[in-house]
């Protein structure tokens, strides 16, 4: 209520009209907020949506990687894919 005073008064600006107003909204938005979970938690039905017939999700393996011509880097991709094949992948 100060900044509307203070901006009504003519030593204030726009802003502190802006700001008298901000704090309004923003009390407004949090008791809408508040009695809309309540109503929520008192009627779940008001939240339940109907599921859209969506296909499930297909999952593509990655083929396999191309052996270099790095032995080293070859080595390495062996002992990834032993790592893999022991953690039930």
């Amino acid at each position: 209520a100060w900044q509307w005073g203070k901006a009504a008064s003519g030593v204030g600006s726009w802003q502190n009209y802006g700001y008298a107003v901000q704090w309004w909204l923003f009390g407004c938005f949090a008791v809408f907020l508040y009695v809309k979970l309540v109503l929520d938690e008192l009627d779940p039905t008001r939240t339940e949506r109907e599921e859209p017939d969506v296909p499930p999700l297909v999952q593509r393996q990655a083929p396999p990687p191309a052996e270099d011509d790095d032995d080293e880097l070859a080595a390495y991709n062996r002992y990834l894919r032993s790592l893999h094949e022991r953690s039930g992948g």
